[in-house]
């Protein structure tokens, strides 16, 4: 394979974005020439004077003659303007010389030995000014053929760390490692840097994230010895661990130069802020000399190509596709590469072979095996029964060492820390050491993780909730799991330890409630993140006080309906001013109820009714009436508000009214669409209900405490509390209407209970009385 089709590799970009600066907006290609076109450098004429014409045109090169290449991924501008693919870096203010074209929009890339990884993806197409969600793939081409070898499913820039900003290849290990946006939110100086690498036999989700970085780097480059570096947007070079994303400075910093001249000759552009290139900028490595070179752009819209010193941190462009000093062009160059090579001619033994880790169970241990080399990196035999020595590490540590023949299976069990841990292994013969087999498991116990939502059904006062048995999140083993489920909104735990993903619960109180749950997964002691169920009202009573404004369509269906015509034309929510009830437009007359409730109402109480209604456009005609049974609409026989009529001219009618039933039982209030010809629309904004919960306990003789003879216990509530009064030593006892005792107190003078909102009966000696408490 020649150098030229080695290297001919990637695609372009259209740019419409967003600032460096959190949701400050990028100019798009308009508003960029508007702003060049006003803003005329006093240098341009001068630099352009000296044209292409006129000066020589030199490619790029390594020092021991190497061509740097690289992926031209867009331009505003110049000859390569609307030009996207492979390119050769030419020094001065020329283009860079195309290659190979691509058909698809790239991102980022690498060269991969042979190899080429191209990240497609197009956020700032100008059809999408305002839409970066938009497909990232991953695709690998033969660098020779161009025939497509893998590629991975389309994700959106918004899926958690798909989308890469610095790529680079690591020829000791045969992997791409990078940083990954943690989110779709591109262009920011806030975005976690995720530091990882890609399984490029995963078609779904190649993407493996190790660690985080302790800032943004704008590149990232291996140098000849598998070392990793990056650059910070603040010109620091860091060395990262590749197998940890462990990131130290080296205490050089990097002044990226530029060349936006003003008058005094000086130039004074931003390399730190490149709204341009962020996100494709590129590093690569001159390995005779250990030079790094880097592609990057400032804050006016100039690109370059830099070299600089790892060492010395100094640095001179040596491709410059500056706006003043070019030909109009900002060419905007990612992956970055020479053609090279680490081994300089020598032979090394190829990698060892089939490296499997097996965690043990969820001990600090592992298994490991692998198979030595019987060949070199180039196919050819090794000699028979040739000794090698074999390492292993986990990034961090050697584990264990150990000598053995060309195609020999090694096993071994080894200590480890406690993690994601990428075990390492390589071998050396006569001095020269193989690339690095690595495989990356997780040692100890794993987090457990729930995935999806869990679901709640109701059957009466039993409420069960299910969800999906919890998972490693690392791909790991667990200790058995536990589930804390706990019971909202009322905050109680309601299992600490339950052993399987189901759990039935049975309530207490019969008010409608809208209930849901919290559900957190345990492995041992490690505990995992807690997942909320859906929501579901449960529960038999509304309770009073009622405020309704038709706000919660979840609680509106909660409320029966009585379709009295038979027309299918029904009440129904809607989000029409901030939500109401609404009954819909019928040529019909109308003969339709909304039921409010129920409620546990009690004999002699009173209650009031207040509601706020209007029509549409035409008057209507609505009423109120009293009922027992939600199926029948002929138990609604107590009239509360006679048919009256709605004037759409005369705003919103208020109607208040009293209800004292004659016995104890279930009851709705039904609010009764009776519009007697062609209707538009019925509104009904808010109801009240509302109820005084009083009475006495009359204490037969002999049944107190205190003297003989009958008296009276003053029953009342309110605010959360049950006021009892008139005891002279009375035992009184507060249970809910389905039994269980919730308090006992002895009354002397009178004591306030303190419960929950709901329905209780109060008890003294035989007798008992039932009130309610909002």
């Amino acid at each position: 394979m020649n150098k030229l089709s080695l290297y001919t590799f990637v695609g372009c970009l259209a740019l419409m974005g967003q600032s460096v600066t959190a949701s400050a907006a990028v100019p798009n290609r308009a508003a960029i020439a508007a702003h060049r076109a006003s803003n005329p450098r006093t240098s341009s004429v001068a630099a352009k004077a000296t044209s292409q014409a006129t000066l020589p045109i030199t490619r790029v090169h390594s020092a021991d003659g190497n061509q740097l290449y690289g992926i031209h991924s867009y331009t505003f501008y110049g000859d390569l303007e609307g030009w996207s693919g492979t390119v050769k870096i030419v020094q001065g203010p020329f283009d860079p010389e195309p290659l190979h074209r691509f058909d698809d929009v790239a991102f980022q890339g690498a060269y991969m030995d042979g190899k080429v990884l191209v990240v497609f993806h197009d956020p700032f197409h100008e059809d999408n000014d305002e839409d970066h969600d938009l497909p990232v793939s991953y695709k690998v081409f033969d660098g020779e053929t161009w025939e497509c070898e893998f590629t991975s499913d389309d994700h959106l820039a918004s899926e958690e760390y798909i989308l890469p900003y610095g790529l680079a290849y690591d020829h000791t290990t045969d992997k791409v490692y990078g940083s990954f946006y943690a989110d779709g939110s591109m262009f920011t100086e806030t975005v976690d840097a995720n530091f990882g690498y890609l399984d490029l036999s995963d078609e779904k989700n190649p993407v493996r994230i190790v660690g985080k970085l302790p800032e943004r780097m704008r590149a990232l480059t291996f140098d000849k010895d598998g070392n990793l570096y990056g650059l910070s947007y603040g010109g620091d070079l860091y060395t990262i661990n590749k197998f940890t994303g462990a990131a130290e400075q080296t205490g050089v910093n990097v002044l990226l130069p530029t060349i936006d001249w003003d008058e005094d000759g000086v130039g004074d552009a931003d390399p730190s802020d490149s709204p341009m290139t962020f996100g494709r900028e590129s590093m690569c490595c001159d390995w005779s000399t250990g030079d790094f070179y880097i592609s990057y752009g400032d804050d006016m819209w100039d690109t370059y190509v830099a070299r600089f010193s790892p060492v010395t941190g100094e640095a001179e462009i040596v491709a410059d596709y500056s706006y003043d000093h070019g030909n109009d062009n900002n060419n905007v160059v990612t992956a970055l590469s020479f053609c090279q090579s680490a081994d300089n001619g020598e032979t090394k033994p190829a990698a060892p072979a089939d490296f499997t880790v097996t965690p043990l169970g969820t001990e600090l241990k592992a298994e490991v095996s692998f198979t030595m080399p019987s060949a070199d990196s180039k196919g050819n035999a090794l000699e028979a029964n040739a000794t090698m020595t074999w390492t292993l590490t986990d990034g961090v540590n050697e584990l264990a060492t150990g000598t053995a023949h060309s195609g020999e299976k090694v096993t071994a069990t080894v200590d480890s820390r406690a993690g994601s841990i990428t075990f390492a292994v390589s071998v050396i013969l006569d001095g020269v050491t193989s690339k690095t087999a690595t495989s990356t498991v997780f040692i100890g116990c794993d987090t457990p993780v729930i995935s999806g939502l869990p679901t709640v059904r109701v059957n009466g006062q039993r409420l069960t909730v299910t969800w999906n048995a919890a998972v490693a999140a690392n791909s790991g083993n667990l200790d058995p799991v536990i589930y804390k489920v706990t019971r909202m909104p009322d905050n109680v735990v309601v299992d600490e330890a339950c052993e399987s993903a189901r759990f039935t619960d049975n309530l207490e109180s019969d008010i409608k409630t809208l209930y849901y749950y919290l559900i957190q997964p345990m492995a041992g002691t490690v505990e995992g993140e807690t997942v909320e169920s859906r929501s579901v009202y449960a529960g038999k009573y509304f309770a009073l006080p009622l405020t309704e404004n038709f706000d919660d369509e979840k609680r509106f269906l909660e409320y029966p309906v009585i379709d009295g015509n038979n027309d299918g034309n029904l009440w129904e929510y809607s989000t029409k001013y901030d939500g109401v009830a609404m009954y819909p437009g019928n040529s019909n007359a109308a003969n339709d109820y909304l039921l409010i409730g129920p409620f546990a109402l009690e004999q002699g109480m009173n209650y009031s009714f207040y509601m706020e209604a209007d029509g549409h456009s035409v008057t209507e005609q609505i009423a109120v009436y009293v009922g027992t049974d939600a199926d029948d609409e002929a138990s609604f026989s107590t009239e509360l508000v006679a048919p009256t009529i709605l004037n759409p001219a005369q705003g919103r009618k208020t109607f208040e009214e009293e209800f004292t039933p004659a016995e104890s039982g279930d009851y709705y209030f039904g609010i009764k669409a009776c519009t007697p010809g062609v209707s538009q629309f019925i509104y009904v904004y808010t109801v009240e209900i509302s109820g005084t919960t009083s009475g006495t306990i009359v204490v037969n003789p002999g049944t107190g405490i205190g003297e003989a003879g009958e008296y009276t216990l003053d029953v009342t509530s309110g605010n959360g509390v049950i006021r009892v009064s008139g005891g002279i030593g009375e035992e009184v006892a507060v249970y809910t209407t389905t039994g269980i005792c919730v308090a006992k107190t002895v009354v002397e003078g009178s004591v306030e209970i303190p419960v929950v909102t709901g329905v209780y009966v109060v008890r003294a000696g035989d007798s008992a009385v039932k009130v309610a408490v909002r």
